[in-house]
């Protein structure tokens, strides 16, 4: 690609290079011998002929598209070949491109796959962990309900020992 666009540079430089050369009283120079004479040479001739400016530029338009048509054609061949061959082609890249399709698709309901399934993880995590919370705050209650009985009992106790002790005195 960057051959490309350095190629079309270099010749955008080198069309600048050559037409920059060109004025109008300037009558030398390389274009004006390759492209400017012959044309200027061949339409005056034209003119003699036909006395008209307006058909001398109509034939020798015609006359260059003559000489151009069968690159031209060679290039509608190619164009024309080209077309064939992906024609011919096209069912197999429908096939790879359903190929390509499909897998897509597993790849992205593997991913929602997945997506659920870690959301439903981090849902039983949640109510595991609301579980154990309500697990220890039962805990808690019950301790602390073991913990109010027994200084109950203690309480009794230390007012049943100081009768105890009156008794047996």
């Amino acid at each position: 690609m960057k051959l490309k666009k350095l190629s079309a540079i270099l010749l955008g430089l080198l069309g600048v290079v050559t037409l920059s050369g060109c004025s109008q009283n300037d009558r030398s120079g390389t274009f004006y011998e390759i492209f400017v004479k012959p044309m200027d040479l061949s339409l005056s001739k034209i003119h003699e002929y036909t006395g008209s400016w307006g058909w001398s530029i109509v034939i020798i338009t015609l006359v260059i598209r003559l000489l151009v048509l069968p690159f031209m054609l060679n290039n509608y061949k190619v164009q024309n070949k080209s077309r064939k061959g992906q024609e011919l082609a096209r069912p197999e890249l429908e096939v790879v491109q359903k190929k390509q399709k499909a897998a897509k698709e597993k790849a992205k309901a593997e991913a929602k796959a997945a997506k659920e399934k870690a959301k439903a993880e981090a849902k039983a995590a949640k109510e595991k962990a609301k579980a154990e919370a309500k697990a220890s705050k039962e805990r808690t209650k019950t301790d602390a309900k073991a913990t109010n009985e027994k200084q109950k009992i203690d309480n009794d106790i230390a007012s049943i020992v100081p009768a105890v002790q009156v008794v047996k005195k």
